[in-house]
C-alpha cells in the first residue's frame, strides 16, 4: 500500500536535509513525493545553500529538477554523508595525476645524504601549480581536471619559494632564488613551434547516441544530450597531446641584495596586477616596484612584530576598493613546520639556529602570536589561518581595530584526529557555491565545505564594517594629515 503524498511530505518537513535526501531514494514513491519545489527550497534553507540556487537554477522552466540535482550533491560533499544506504561509491573521484619521479631525486639511503626536495605552490588564481626543484621550476596549468605542462623555465640559482597571480591577465611567476636575489619571469609561449600550437588540452568529440548491447537485444539511444543540464557531453581519450613551451628567451626581472645578511628574505608575494613584488624576512617586509613616470626601481621597508614566513597581497574587496590599492597579509608559520621551512633554505646544516632562533621557546611565546599560516581568499573579505591557542584550521576574517586579536575566528575546521595540526590547505577561488577547503592532515585529505548562506552572510557583515571605519577615518582626517605623519 502507498501512502499519500501529503502525508510523505509532512514526513519531510520534520527531516534535517542529509536524512531528506537519504529517505527520498528508499523507493520511487518517496522520490516522487520529494520533487516539491517547496519541500526542497525548505531543504535548501536548511542546509545554507539558498543563496546558490538564485544563480544556479534560475534560467531553468521547472525548478524542482534542478534543485533537487543540486541538492543531492551539496548532501553528498557533506561529512555524514554514507551514499544514501544504497551506492558506496565515493563522492570524490580521481581526475588524473602525474608523474614527477624524474623530477625528483628525493633521498639517497645508500650514503644517507639528503637531497632538495620538489617545492609546490598553487598560483592565487587557481589555474596553475609550480614544481620546482634545485634551479627548475615547471609551470602546470589545470584545464578540464587535468594537468598539462605548459612552461619550464632554468633559475641561475637554486629556488627557494614561488608565486603566481594571473588573475589579471598577465601572466609572470615570482621567484625566491638563494643567496638573497629574487625573480620575475613573464610567461610567453615559443610561437616557433612546430605542429600543433604550445598548449593542448584532451582532446574530445561530443556524442548525442548511446549504443547499448544487452543479449541479443541492441538498444540505441539518440537525441539524448540535453543542453539545458550540459552544455557538452564529452568522451576524453586516455591519451592526450602535450608539448612543452621552453621559456629561455623571457623577458626577467632580478633584485639582488634583498633585505639584510644577517636576516635574509624567506618569503615572497607578486601584485596581482603585477606592478610590486614584496620580500618577507624575520623582522621586516621589503617592497619592490618601478616608477610610471621615470622608470626607475624604487623600494620601501616595513618593520614587523613576527616573522613573516608566508606573505601574501589581498585582493581587492569588492564595492570598498579599486585594483589600485594593495593590501598585505603576513604570518609566521606552526612551531611544528619551522624545523620544515628551516630544512628548505638550508638542507646541509643542523636544525639549530636561524628558523629556530627566531623564535622564543615555551608556551607564552606560543600565545603571543595571533595565528599561523594565513591564506586569503579569492573574496578579499576571508582569510584560513591556524589558531594559536587552538591548533586549528579557522575560516575567519580581518577584526574591527582595537580589537582584541588580529583576525576573527568564524568557523573552526574539526580536525580527523585530536590534536592534529594542518601541514597544508587552500581554498577554491570560486566562493558561488560556498567555500571549498582542502586540509593535508599528516596521510589524511580533508575536504571542507563552508555553506553559500554563511559566506554571503559573511560579506555583507565584513562591507558594512568596513565601510563604517572608512567613513570614521575619512571625517577624523584634517586637511594636511598628509604633513602631519611623523
Amino acid at each position: 500500500h502507498e501512502l499519500p503524498l501529503e502525508i510523505i511530505q509532512q514526513i519531510f518537513g520534520y527531516l534535517s536535509p542529509l536524512d531528506f535526501n537519504a529517505a527520498r531514494h528508499s523507493c520511487r514513491t518517496w522520490m516522487r513525493a520529494s520533487l516539491d519545489v517547496n519541500i526542497i527550497k525548505v531543504m535548501l534553507i536548511r542546509g545554507g545553500w539558498s543563496n546558490d540556487t538564485k544563480t544556479t537554477c534560475a534560467a531553468t522552466e521547472s525548478q524542482a529538477w534542478p534543485y533537487s540535482r543540486y541538492l543531492s550533491r551539496q548532501c553528498a560533499l557533506m561529512a555524514g554523508w554514507t551514499g544514501n544506504g544504497f551506492d558506496h561509491t565515493a563522492a570524490i573521484a580521481e581526475a588524473s595525476n602525474i608523474d614527477l619521479t624524474e623530477l625528483s631525486n628525493g633521498y639517497d639511503v645508500s650514503n644517507g645524504e639528503q637531497y632538495g626536495g620538489l617545492l609546490y605552490s598553487i598560483s592565487n588564481c587557481g589555474d596553475f601549480v609550480l614544481i620546482a626543484r634545485d634551479t627548475l621550476v615547471e609551470v602546470y596549468g589545470l584545464w578540464a581536471g587535468t594537468l598539462l605542462l605548459v612552461n619550464r623555465l632554468v633559475c641561475p640559482r637554486r629556488v627557494l619559494c614561488m608565486s603566481m597571480d594571473a588573475s589579471s591577465g598577465c601572466h609572470a611567476v615570482a621567484l625566491l632564488l638563494e643567496g638573497r636575489m629574487g625573480q620575475v619571469c613573464e610567461l610567453h609561449h615559443d610561437s616557433d613551434d612546430e605542429g600543433c600550437p604550445a598548449v593542448h588540452a584532451y582532446e574530445s568529440e561530443a556524442f548525442n547516441t548511446v549504443h547499448v548491447q544487452s543479449d541479443c537485444h541492441t538498444i540505441r539511444l539518440r537525441g539524448n544530450v540535453d543542453m539545458r543540464c550540459h552544455p557538452q557531453s564529452q568522451n576524453c581519450p586516455n591519451t592526450s597531446c602535450r608539448r612543452i613551451a621552453i621559456i629561455d628567451r623571457g623577458v626577467s626581472t632580478f633584485y639582488r641584495h634583498l633585505c639584510s645578511e644577517d636576516d635574509p628574505p624567506r618569503s615572497i608575494a607578486q601584485d596581482p596586477q603585477h606592478k610590486c613584488v614584496a620580500f618577507g624576512c624575520s623582522a621586516s617586509i621589503e617592497l619592490h616596484w618601478k616608477d610610471a613616470l621615470s622608470g626607475q626601481s624604487l623600494s620601501r621597508w616595513f618593520p614587523l612584530t613576527a616573522p613573516s614566513d608566508y606573505l601574501s597581497f589581498l585582493p581587492p574587496r569588492p564595492r570598498l576598493e579599486s585594483n589600485k590599492r594593495l593590501r598585505l597579509i603576513s604570518s609566521t608559520a606552526h612551531p611544528g613546520d619551522r624545523p620544515t621551512i628551516r630544512r628548505k633554505f638550508f638542507p646541509s646544516q643542523p636544525t639549530s639556529g636561524f628558523y629556530c632562533g627566531d623564535y622564543d621557546s615555551g608556551s607564552t611565546a606560543r600565545h603571543a602570536c595571533d595565528h599561523y599560516h594565513a591564506m586569503p581568499l579569492s573574496d578579499g573579505l576571508h582569510v584560513l589561518f591556524v589558531d594559536s591557542r587552538e591548533d586549528m584550521l579557522v575560516f575567519g576574517c580581518d577584526a574591527p581595530v582595537g580589537g582584541p586579536t588580529k583576525l576573527l575566528r568564524k568557523v573552526f575546521l574539526i580536525p580527523p584526529k585530536q590534536d592534529s595540526v594542518p601541514l597544508l590547505f587552500t581554498a577554491a577561488v570560486d566562493l558561488e557555491h560556498g567555500a571549498r577547503i582542502v586540509a593535508v592532515y599528516g596521510e589524511t585529505i580533508m575536504l571542507y565545505s563552508i555553506a553559500s548562506d554563511i559566506i554571503v552572510d559573511s560579506q555583507k557583515e565584513q562591507e558594512n564594517i568596513s565601510a563604517a571605519q572608512t567613513a570614521v577615518f575619512a571625517h577624523n582626517r584634517t586637511r594636511d594629515h598628509w604633513s602631519n605623519w611623523w
